[in-house]
């Protein structure tokens, strides 16, 4: 079955990613009737203080991985968005 994904078409059978590392597996197990599943990103950080994400950010737990300091600000906006769309 195709979809449309970003103007594009994909199949379903030719996403071995997903496959590789099991998500439906995974979310099936640990998210099935769970809203408040933990979710771990790795990436350029987080606006912690972003209106839609302050109260779910561990900021004890955060780290910056797109450079090498001790700020949890994403200085790119890369892990605040992926943040957002994983919280939608």
């Amino acid at each position: 079955q195709e979809k449309a994904y970003h103007g594009a078409y994909y199949r379903q059978d030719k996403q071995w990613g997903r496959k590789a590392i099991r998500t439906r597996e995974v979310w099936e197990k640990y998210t099935t009737g769970n809203s408040k599943a933990p979710v771990v990103i790795i990436d350029s950080g987080i606006e912690s203080e972003h209106i839609d994400l302050a109260d779910n950010v561990y900021k004890e737990l955060s780290k910056n991985f797109y450079v090498d300091k001790e700020s949890i600000a994403d200085e790119n906006g890369h892990g605040t968005i992926i943040a957002g769309i994983i919280a939608a």
